[in-house]
């Protein structure tokens, strides 16, 4: 529970760039690049994504790597290190996107619309220069505090695991 919707007025792109950085930048133990590499040596797969009124966390791992897969994943959740340079370079990829935003015609009119039923409502609230401009590593992880909160998470499986298994790994990877 918690997306877009949810970002104070002026700080536009916040959840975003949030999750972004929770799967690009690392923890406070473990570089990107190890973040990556550990990741792909176990063929595993890890995103994060935020959208209007919800985020999405989704590990993809074989059945006999899950204890690694869990630890990682607790990894980056609880302690992700939101680095400068990560978060600078999120942003100018985040600045190129705005800049085709308005190459079709139809986003333009989808845009419009939306404002003209619903006028000032968080989805017509849109990600501008000077949001992106004003976001620091202070703000991520604040939002970050917010959103990692056991009430806002729902955990769903599926697979090749025995439930009860499964159910006290998770358990134990996500006690504290």
């Amino acid at each position: 529970r918690g997306g877009s919707f949810d970002e104070p007025r002026g700080r536009e792109g916040l959840a975003d760039l949030t999750a972004g950085l929770m799967r690009t930048g690392g923890t406070a133990a473990r570089k990107p690049e190890v973040v990556d590499e550990e990741l792909d040596f176990l063929a595993a797969q890890l995103s994060i994504g935020i959208d209007d009124v919800q985020g999405a966390v989704s590990l993809s791992i074989l059945s006999k790597d899950l204890d690694q897969g869990l630890e990682i994943l607790w990894d980056v959740l609880k302690n992700p290190a939101f680095r400068q340079d990560r978060l600078d370079t999120l942003k100018a990829q985040a600045l190129d996107g705005l800049k085709s935003r308005n190459d079709r015609t139809a986003s333009i009119e989808a845009r419009e619309v939306s404002r003209l039923f619903y006028g000032d409502y968080p989805l017509n609230r849109l990600t501008t220069k000077a949001s992106l401009e004003a976001l620091s590593r202070e703000d991520l992880q604040a939002y970050h505090r917010w959103w990692m909160q056991p009430k806002n998470f729902l955990v769903a499986a599926a697979g090749a695991f025995k439930r009860d298994e499964l159910a006290r790994k998770l358990e134990a990877a996500f006690k504290a």
